[in-house]
């Protein structure tokens, strides 16, 4: 782990009775500042109105940078950066002309102008846009020339935080960010109006890269500090996450458990900002898992396979409970449960829908948080009160097991009326062997030559080796 950021969290551990601040700033400093940011249009350096930016910009690049306004250059400034630098997974460019040649003319303008206004201008557009590709260094120049001719918190704060350095900056803001108070450190930065700067989301994601790398014995330690640093900084309650964040509350758990406290935490919030990866946060995940991958995190596909099997093995600790306490034959039940649970723990079950009866839902409702109604589906016909199902992915196979008399059904792919992960009713004579399935499985073999469905009984000592010849393909 980095040196300095491995000592912020360190001494976080240490000072368990509150975060360590940062020097006071002296309140005519905090109310100059406030001023300040009140003067610029976007909320000093925000992103204001990105459609009137762009339409600004495309007018603005078609002329010579001379014949712009002063007023007119300083607003072109940050949307000509941001449009020479877009952001990861930004469409094409808002303003094809914008060249780096006119970027940097106007650049130069505004610092041979020594005019407060461009120069604040100046220093934020350079904390917005980072990191930036090349010539971002000349920005990082302009921008320390811009920040220290003036005597205000923007000096002061880019000398204490190092913010026109590429390297340095990101580490010591980040080091700032876990030891003080997180909205307290942006405002002497001249960044209340920008928690999402690229330098803070820099930042951010170089806590996160060291946290990643934790060792075993400061994991817990270490993730709970990036926890409670994302849930302090300001406008951060519905942000998106970054590849690199994820990864780094993640990663230190791929071959380790965390503790139980902990992991509700995660699940909780990587539930809310993501979504659920078994179901409609699926496509989100996925999309994380390659970004992670594109930004070098090795085992980044582990880690959307990590959630998935928490939240699996949650729900059946759960359902297990439930079954327990609602099923009309407990001791079948057992039994079935001590054989699934040998593929969950092997980590084979790789999608899992819980499909309850009335007595079962109505047990559920109260359960809270712990068993909301997305979380679960319904029969709505074909079953009594007392029982429930659970539906399961083993390898590309579909699975729905009973809690007490009913048998267990095995679908293939592309067999008719394959029951629907995340479906909100389900039939219970589609579940079962019933005459209707048992017409379908009929009509599937005319139609492709072999059995995509078939039910196992539970009668007599040898059902789990049929279920286990079932799941090899073994029909």
């Amino acid at each position: 782990m980095t040196g300095s950021l491995k000592t912020a969290i360190a001494d976080i551990a240490l000072s368990r009775g509150g975060w360590r601040s940062l020097p006071g700033v002296p309140p005519h400093i905090t109310r100059s500042l406030a001023i300040l940011e009140k003067r610029t249009p976007d909320g000093g350096g925000g992103r204001g109105d990105p459609e009137g930016d762009r339409a600004f910009l495309q007018r603005a690049a078609a002329r010579a940078v001379a014949d712009l306004s002063v007023s007119e250059a300083r607003r072109a400034l940050l949307p000509a950066w941001r449009d020479l630098v877009p952001e990861d997974g930004a469409a094409e460019r808002a303003a094809p002309n914008v060249t780096s040649e006119w970027v940097r003319a106007l650049t130069e303008r505004l610092v041979m102008m020594g005019w407060r206004p461009a120069d604040r201008r100046l220093a934020l557009t350079w904390l917005d846009v980072f990191p930036c590709v090349p010539p971002g260094d000349f920005l990082s120049q302009a921008a320390r020339i811009a920040a220290e001719r003036h005597a205000w918190p923007l000096r002061d704060a880019g000398k204490r935080l190092q913010l026109w350095d590429a390297e340095s900056g990101p580490r010591a803001l980040g080091k700032a960010l876990l030891a003080g108070d997180p909205a307290q450190v942006l405002s002497d930065a001249a960044l209340s109006a920008r928690p999402d700067a690229g330098i803070v989301r820099a930042a951010v994601d170089r806590i996160a890269d060291d946290v990643a790398s934790a060792g075993p014995a400061n994991a817990a330690r270490d993730v709970t500090a990036l926890l409670d640093l994302l849930a302090a900084l300001p406008g951060n309650s519905e942000a998106p996450f970054s590849p690199g964040v994820v990864h780094g509350l993640m990663a230190p758990w791929l071959d380790r458990a965390p503790p139980a406290e902990l992991k509700r935490r995660l699940q909780t919030l990587l539930l809310a900002r993501i979504g659920d990866p078994r179901f409609q946060g699926g496509a989100r995940w996925a999309s994380l898992a390659q970004a992670m991958a594109a930004r070098g995190h090795p085992n980044a596909s582990r880690v959307e396979g990590l959630m998935r099997q928490w939240l699996i093995g949650e729900a059946f600790e759960l359902f297990f409970k439930l079954l327990a306490d609602t099923t009309g034959n407990a001791q079948q039940w057992q039994r079935r449960e001590r054989y699934w649970r040998r593929y969950l723990d092997a980590g084979r079950i790789s999608n899992a829908w819980f499909i309850l009866g009335n007595d079962a839902a109505h047990w559920a409702r109260g359960q809270g948080d712990r068993l909301k109604r997305g979380q679960y589906g319904r029969l709505n016909a074909g079953a009594d009160a007392d029982q429930s199902a659970l539906l399961m992915r083993i390898s590309d196979l579909t699975i729905a097991e009973w809690s007490n008399d009913g048998s267990c059904c095995f679908w293939k792919p592309d067999a008719s009326e394959m029951p629907q992960f995340g479906a909100q009713w389900l039939d219970g004579k589609n579940l079962r062997a019933s005459r209707v399935m048992e017409a379908l499985a009929a009509r599937d073999r005319a139609r492709t030559g072999q059995y995509l469905w078939q039910a196992i009984g539970h009668r007599g000592a040898g059902w789990e080796t049929r279920f286990d010849n079932a799941i090899v393909g073994r029909w």
